[in-house]
C-alpha cells in the first residue's frame, strides 16, 4: 500500500525528474536487499525486487493511457498524454541504470561477482553470440543486423509479458537497466585504468558508448510495453466492435510501428554513430 501511495502516474508525469531518483533508489534498493538476504543470487533477484516496486506505478500508466484513449477526441493531446507518460518512464530506466552502474563502480570488488556475475555472463555470451554473426567484409552490416534482430526479439518479448501479464515489461526493463549498468561500470573501470587521467572523463565517454542507444531502445521497449498494456485492456474491457476499443487496437499497431522505427536509428546510432563520435 505504501508504493501504491508513494507515487501516482499524474503526479510523475507533473515531476519526471524526480523519477530518475525513484529509479535509483529502486534499483539501489534491490542491489541491497538482494545481497543482504540472496547474496548468491543477487544479480537476478535485485531485478526483481526492482520490478515488484515499479508494478504499482506502471500499472496505473497503464489505467491512465486508456483513458486517455477512451475519452481524448484530439489525436495531438492523444500523443501528448503518450509523450508525457513515455518521458518519465525513461527517467525512471535512466535512475536505474545509473545506480546499477554507481552500484558496480562503488561496491567492494569481493561482491561483484554476487551482485553482477550474471549480467557479465550475459554481456559475454550477447558478444560472441555477435562476433560470430559477423562474416566477410561486411562487418557493420553485420553487427546492425545481430543488434537489430536482438533488440527487435525485446520488443516482441515487451509486447507479449505486457499483453499478457500488465507490467511484464518492467522486467525486461529492468534487466536491461542491470545488465547496461554492469556494462557501464566494467567500461568506466577500463578507460579509467586505459586513460591514467581524470576520472571524469570516463564516466563521460561511458555515457557516449551506451546512453546513446540505450535510452532510445528503452524507449522503444515501454512504447512496445505500453501497446500491449493497452491492447490487453481493450481485450478485457471491451468489446472490439466497439469505437473505442477500435481506437486502442488502432493505437496498438501505430505504436508498435513506431517503437519498430526507434530501434532501427538506435542500431544505427550505435553502430555507425557511436564508433566514429569515439574514434
Amino acid at each position: 500500500m505504501v508504493l501504491e501511495s508513494l507515487v501516482r502516474a499524474q503526479t510523475a508525469e507533473d515531476h519526471p525528474l524526480r523519477m530518475f531518483l525513484l529509479g535509483a533508489l529502486y534499483a539501489f534498493l534491490g542491489i541491497v536487499i538482494a545481497l543482504w538476504v540472496f547474496r548468491s543470487h543477487a544479480g537476478l533477484v535485485s531485478v526483481f525486487f526492482s520490478v515488484i516496486f515499479l508494478i504499482p506505478l506502471f500499472l496505473d500508466t497503464l489505467l491512465k493511457e486508456e483513458y486517455a484513449e477512451i475519452h481524448t477526441q484530439s489525436e495531438r493531446r492523444l500523443l501528448l498524454s503518450h509523450a508525457r507518460a513515455l518521458t518519465y518512464l525513461i527517467w525512471i530506466f535512466a535512475g536505474m541504470t545509473t545506480a546499477y552502474a554507481a552500484g558496480y563502480l562503488l561496491i567492494p570488488d569481493h561482491y561483484i561477482n554476487d551482485a553482477y556475475g550474471i549480467q557479465l555472463s550475459t554481456i559475454t555470451e550477447f558478444n560472441t553470440d555477435l562476433a560470430n554473426s559477423i562474416s566477410g567484409g561486411a562487418i557493420s552490416v553485420g553487427v546492425f543486423n545481430a543488434i537489430l534482430i536482438n533488440n527487435l526479439k525485446v520488443l516482441a518479448i515487451s509486447f507479449l509479458l505486457t499483453l499478457i501479464s500488465g507490467a511484464g515489461v518492467l522486467f525486461v526493463i529492468s534487466w536491461n537497466a542491470s545488465v547496461i549498468g554492469a556494462a557501464l561500470g566494467t567500461y568506466v573501470t577500463q578507460q579509467a585504468s586505459a586513460i591514467g587521467g581524470p576520472l571524469a572523463i570516463a564516466p563521460l565517454l561511458g555515457l557516449i558508448r551506451y546512453a546513446l542507444h540505450a535510452i532510445p531502445e528503452a524507449a522503444a521497449y515501454f512504447i512496445g510495453g505500453i501497446s500491449g498494456g493497452l491492447l490487453s485492456l481493450a481485450l478485457v474491457h471491451h468489446n472490439t466492435e466497439h469505437a473505442p476499443s477500435q481506437t486502442l487496437l488502432r493505437d496498438t499497431f501505430y505504436l508498435l510501428f513506431l517503437s519498430c522505427a526507434i530501434l532501427v536509428l538506435a542500431a544505427l546510432i550505435e553502430v555507425y554513430a557511436v564508433p566514429a563520435i569515439l574514434g
